[in-house]
């Protein structure tokens, strides 16, 4: 019910993703995920689905999101939680071998974004 009524209440998004972070890895969740990363006018609602697919992403679904993210990463209209979301998502993709991305945290304008960022590199 919850990847139900995610898109038309962005105002929640804490609490689901909070919810869907209990459970784990199902398609459909991360099917929704994508979905609504790609199509919210929100980006502080893109940045929390991208800490979200981070996590519970596939290898092979990462790579779906990549040039996304490194769009979001080096934006200098993205804000904080957009970003943040972007870098989580890239330092994941360095984990599993899939580039050397987390080089872009360190050309952030923001230190408090590097800071936040900083636990999720070498993370996974």
């Amino acid at each position: 019910i919850v990847i139900k009524v995610l898109p038309s209440h962005p105002e929640h998004i804490d609490a689901f993703v909070h919810h869907l972070s209990q459970y784990r890895r199902f398609k459909s969740v991360v099917k929704a995920c994508r979905a609504l990363f790609l199509s919210s006018p929100y980006q502080y609602v893109q940045g929390e689905m991208l800490h979200l697919l981070a996590r519970i992403m596939t290898r092979t679904e990462l790579r779906l999101l990549l040039q996304k993210a490194v769009e979001a990463a080096k934006s200098r209209r993205a804000t904080v939680g957009l970003k943040g979301g972007a870098l989580n998502l890239l330092c994941r993709a360095e984990v599993e071998g899939l580039g050397r991305y987390s080089r872009l945290v360190k050309f952030q304008d923001s230190s408090v974004l590097q800071g936040l960022v900083v636990p999720y590199m070498r993370r996974y």
